[in-house]
């Protein structure tokens, strides 16, 4: 190669490693460009899974779980004991065979995340106590936590039962009680206290409003003796000589005992119990 020629060469010789150095470059800024954008639709990808997903678990909050009403006790918290559910679904079951109207008292361990007032109204809603077309129902909830008592009412009983005189009821039968830990006394005066103003406006009387439990430690005055006839008259026909005793038929006692008493509560809440009243937030609530 002649010296004008290798001169000429010699540029182009240096120029090579350049144009690679370049391309390289270019090459390695193309990559991490490739990556930025995965690593950008990566997250911009999770941003908007965390929104679908958050709104979700918020309205999942907001939408508390309901309780099915079972009859006109709910006692989710354990405040009443088993004489006191008794008088309670007595009382209820006597004034809807009189009135037509519906009672019903829940109690929640807590209303969270709601506040007493919207939970209830989401219940009073779910449950719709009372008749259709008459919406003469009416909801007490205790909030263990909140330390909250209010009554919901139906619209055909805010006329009876305003809030004033609800907030009296209150005050004067349930909040006392409450505060001695009598929980079960307070929501049994109170309700009976109201469900009085409902059987007066409909011109009836009440044999079971605000009646005391039995003492569970005491039976009930010739508790004994009943049941020692009882037993007598289930061993009397075996203790008959054998001839004797195929006059007697058998004694069954299967259908007799829990047909009344079971019955009449199994169908009366069970099946026709809440499902036609409306409510629009009337009530009254106090803490204690």
């Amino acid at each position: 190669m002649t010296p004008a020629i290798a001169h000429r060469a010699a540029p182009a010789r240096r120029r090579a490693p350049l144009e690679a150095a370049r391309k390289h470059a270019l090459t390695c800024r193309q990559g991490r460009s490739a990556t930025s954008a995965a690593r950008a639709a990566a997250a911009a990808a999770f941003v908007a899974l965390m929104f679908t997903l958050c709104p979700a678990g918020s309205g999942a909050q907001s939408r508390p779980d309901i309780p099915r009403l079972s009859g006109p006790v709910v006692d989710q918290a354990g405040l009443l004991s088993a004489g006191e559910r008794r008088a309670v679904e007595e009382l209820a079951l006597e004034l809807k065979e009189k009135t037509g109207a519906e009672i019903a008292v829940l109690t929640v361990p807590s209303t969270e995340p709601l506040d007493p007032f919207a939970y209830g109204m989401k219940v009073a809603d779910a449950w719709k106590l009372g008749e259709k077309g008459r919406d003469n129902g009416l909801l007490l909830l205790v909030a263990v936590k909140e330390r909250r008592a209010r009554f919901f009412t139906g619209y055909g009983l805010e006329g009876i039962l305003p809030d004033g005189k609800l907030g009296a009821i209150l005050d004067r039968a349930l909040v006392p009680e409450f505060r001695q830990g009598r929980f079960g006394a307070g929501i049994l005066a109170a309700l009976g206290e109201a469900a009085s103003v409902i059987a007066a406006d409909a011109g009836v009387s009440l044999t079971g409003v605000a009646r005391r439990p039995p003492n569970p430690r005491r039976r009930p005055p010739g508790a004994e003796w009943m049941r020692l006839l009882v037993l007598g008259v289930f061993l009397f026909p075996l203790l008959l000589p054998g001839r004797r005793r195929r006059r007697y038929p058998p004694i069954f006692f299967g259908g007799g005992f829990g047909g009344g008493f079971g019955g009449g509560f199994g169908g009366g809440f069970g099946g026709g119990f809440g499902g036609g009243g409306g409510f629009g937030g009337g009530g009254a609530g106090r803490g204690w």
